[in-house]
């Protein structure tokens, strides 16, 4: 019986470094996504809308 709980404790630790590790993961591409998120959450002054335009090449060329 003792060596069953340690092993289910084993298991659980490896099971808990390996939810920490994939935790980690997620909270860095979470980070990145709303980095590039921000990135085109930008309001320029000056240049007047257009319908069906290029807004990537418009604030390029402006740039």
């Amino acid at each position: 019986e003792v060596k069953e709980c340690k092993k289910t404790v084993k298991d659980l630790e490896i099971q808990n470094d390996n939810l920490r590790k994939e935790n980690c993961d997620l909270k860095e591409r979470i980070r990145e996504q709303e980095r590039c998120r921000m990135r085109w959450c930008l309001r320029i002054k000056g240049i007047e809308e257009r319908k069906d335009e290029d807004i990537r090449s418009c604030v390029i060329q402006t740039l």
